[in-house]
């Protein structure tokens, strides 16, 4: 399991539901920098791995983004094309 969090803003209960989306941005964060794509390319990475990927998130405390991945997804990721398995 990894584990992302920040103190930040915070996303609303409200923005929470829809955060994952592409060009999603939660409005505390509308006044400042981004696209709304990074939670999005992360999710879309976790999935392709066979894993999850969960928000916690309390407005003016903070958010913790948690990425769960089953091991027999991720075994050979790290072998050279071609290598072959026991």
């Amino acid at each position: 399991m990894i584990e992302v969090a920040d103190t930040g803003p915070g996303i609303g209960t409200r923005d929470q539901k829809r955060v994952f989306e592409r060009f999603s941005r939660g409005t505390a964060s509308e006044s400042g920098t981004g696209f709304g794509l990074g939670l999005s390319i992360a999710r879309g990475a976790v999935l392709l791995l066979g894993g999850e990927i969960e928000l916690d998130s309390e407005e003016g405390i903070g958010t913790t983004v948690r990425l769960t991945f089953p091991l027999e997804g991720l075994r050979g990721l790290h072998e050279p094309a071609g290598a072959r398995r026991r």
